[in-house]
């Protein structure tokens, strides 16, 4: 496909890489720890109206969110772009667009995050550091694929600077990647979009992160057609791991999906069950391999019991961290929206929202409130 041979086209060179690399130890050994404990605000100045999964980051200034980052020098996202085109004009991953954006004289503007985006990254970091998922519900236009692709960076910077200093950068200085000893792992990410949105998500990711930083994996077709691509296409990567994005469609995910799985998923106490072909089917699909992150845009696709749903959750164990992205989470009538989102929550590996009992319950108790109205 074209889309696969022009991403092939954009992998980093050695020498691409090496020049990053460079530059990114530089900035570590110039990094200048900072022993003061940054704490997050508690206690009755808190405004417990503030209801966005972010209260307790609501007084952070800008400067306080940069320093809990480890990045109140620069006040830059590690391996993003400096500048970008206002018009979208320019492919910043080409030779000319790279100079495009290196040249003052252009029409580029500075690439800056606003608070509520910088609010949102340290949010997902500390939610990956505890192993627990996010689901990211900003509406259209505020910044959501933004935020996601500032996670996936700082969390390999986070990598890099555990490897030069022994510890992770900013508020993280003491703790542990999910409770374990060491660095993060060195592991790829897996973003899932629709079909529609496939071109859009490689334009924002170019758009974003810094030519040569990332290399992007497109993950399409069937799966009768994509057997070899784990050994002639992904090997063809010579980024690190943690520094490659395999950006999957949901149809080729589910298409996977049927290849390992068995029937569909009908009760949210029920596990993607494995066929018995799973064993040499897997490595040749999403489900073989693990994930740094897993990334799900329009998330709401899987609120139902479908092959979507049971794809992701048959992900779900195979991923050290979920990022769920819908601006509309929840898109049925009203008496079944909490189900919805309980199914979502399940879909997201959230165990308490396993009790069947407790969600027939509150069926029951829906429908009983819905008659009475």
């Amino acid at each position: 496909p074209k889309a696969l041979r022009d991403a092939l086209k954009k992998l980093a060179t050695d020498s691409e890489i090496r020049e990053v690399e460079q530059l990114v130890q530089a900035a570590l050994e110039n990094i200048q720890s900072d022993d003061v404990a940054l704490e997050i605000p508690d206690g009755e100045n808190i405004d417990v109206a503030w209801t966005e999964g972010v209260e307790e980051l609501a007084q952070l200034t800008e400067d306080e969110i940069w320093a809990h980052l480890g990045l109140k020098e620069g006040k830059k996202i590690p391996l993003f772009q400096e500048f970008t085109d206002p018009d979208a004009t320019i492919e910043p991953w080409s030779e000319e667009g790279e100079a495009w954006l290196n040249d003052p004289t252009t029409t580029r503007e500075p690439l800056q995050a606003r608070w509520h985006q910088l609010v949102g990254i340290l949010r997902m970091l500390q939610r990956a550091f505890d192993g627990q998922p996010v689901l990211l519900m900003d509406g259209v236009g505020i910044g959501k694929t933004f935020q996601v692709l500032g996670f996936i960076a700082c969390l390999s910077w986070f990598r890099r600077h555990f490897d030069t200093h022994g510890k992770f950068p900013g508020a993280f200085a003491n703790l542990k990647w999910q409770g374990k000893e060491g660095n993060i792992p060195d592991l790829p990410f897996l973003i899932i979009c629709p079909v529609s949105l496939h071109h859009q998500w490689q334009r924002e990711i170019e758009r974003f992160l810094q030519r040569s930083s990332f290399d992007i994996l497109p993950y399409i077709q069937k799966f009768a057609k994509r057997r070899e691509w784990w050994t002639r296409v992904k090997s063809q990567s010579r980024q690190q791991p943690h520094r490659q994005i395999i950006l999957a469609t949901d149809t080729a995910v589910q298409d996977d999906g049927s290849a390992v799985f068995l029937d569909l998923i009908h009760s949210v106490d029920d596990e993607a069950k494995c066929a018995p072909v799973y064993e040499r089917n897997a490595p040749k699909t999403v489900f073989g391999h693990e994930y740094l992150g897993l990334i799900i845009d329009e998330a709401h696709k899987a609120r139902k019991f479908n092959k979507f749903h049971q794809a992701i959750l048959g992900l779900h164990r195979q991923s050290a961290m979920i990022v769920a992205m819908s601006a509309t989470p929840v898109m049925t009538q009203l008496q079944a929206s909490p189900q919805d989102l309980w199914i979502m929550g399940r879909m997201m590996g959230i165990s308490e929202l396993r009790d069947k009992e407790k969600f027939d319950e509150m069926s029951r108790e829906l429908s009983r409130a819905q008659a009475k109205d």
